[in-house]
């Protein structure tokens, strides 16, 4: 999680919070859940390198507007790192890969993939703050 790039540049990566968001009948994406408390146990130490997060997304009941009546919900997950002071580090320092869209179905699990955390070499940054 602390690459040499990142120390020059003075960041750690402390933690990495799961951002889940609703995507609306129409499309649209909704809050993060999250962040909004709804989905709890959404953040997990960077040193942690794999396995299984335990969390429940829930399915129905969200979106007072939707009246569709099924079991499953459509999902954009994605990556926050976050610093010692719990704030996102800026995407021009850590690079993350792009949301991806899921369908949620009551007690199924969802397979998010290999997802990776990409920070600078110490080859590539300038260690001069005023350059």
């Amino acid at each position: 999680c602390d690459s040499q790039g990142l120390q020059i540049k003075g960041v750690t990566i402390n933690r990495v919070r799961l951002k889940i968001q609703l995507v609306s009948a129409g499309g649209l994406v909704g809050e993060d859940l999250c962040e909004a408390g709804v989905v709890t146990r959404c953040e997990w130490q960077c040193g942690r390198s794999g396995g299984t997060t335990p969390f429940n997304i829930p399915v129905t009941d969200l979106d007072p507007n939707d009246d569709r009546e099924t079991e499953e919900r459509e999902y954009v997950f994605s990556l926050v790192p976050l610093s010692a002071d719990g704030s996102p580090i800026d995407p021009s320092i850590v690079q993350v890969p792009p949301p991806v869209r899921r369908l949620v179905r009551v007690g199924d699990l969802v397979d998010l993939g290999l997802w990776m955390i990409v920070g600078p070499a110490a080859e590539d940054v300038d260690e001069d703050p005023d350059n």
